[in-house]
């Protein structure tokens, strides 16, 4: 496994109209033995400074946030309150007839007592 740093990613997703606009970003849902539902992204902001994104999942709210802490590693916040068994997992997502779509997969988010997989997508 290679570890990325936010600064990079952002150097690879260049285009800040798009990757700031969440119409270009989906989000699936999956609480731990539950099946996968849709999300809605409404907001997002992907800067040096850690991207950040606003989900919701039918009646509810959620906050999630990757900030740099070391040259190669994120710190995940959750409501804005570290979530220390949280972890960003970045990858190429794209296909033959899709070739510009990325991944951001939060795994091991824990609301409540629960833990949760948020699997973003954007795709300019």
């Amino acid at each position: 496994m290679a570890f990325i740093s936010i600064a990079t990613i952002v150097g690879i997703l260049p285009d800040i109209g798009k990757r700031n606009d969440p119409k270009f970003w989906s989000v699936d849902i999956e609480e731990m033995g539950e099946p996968r539902r849709k999300g809605t992204v409404t907001a997002v902001s992907l800067e040096t400074q850690g991207l950040k994104l606003t989900v919701t999942d039918g009646d509810k709210e959620v906050k999630l946030a990757a900030l740099p802490y070391t040259a190669t590693k994120t710190k995940v916040l959750v409501n804005d309150e570290v979530d220390a068994d949280a972890a960003l997992i970045f990858a190429y997502k794209g296909s033959p007839f899709n070739p510009s779509r990325w991944g951001f997969d939060f795994k091991r988010v824990t609301l409540g007592d629960e833990d949760f997989r948020f699997n973003f997508r954007y795709d300019p």
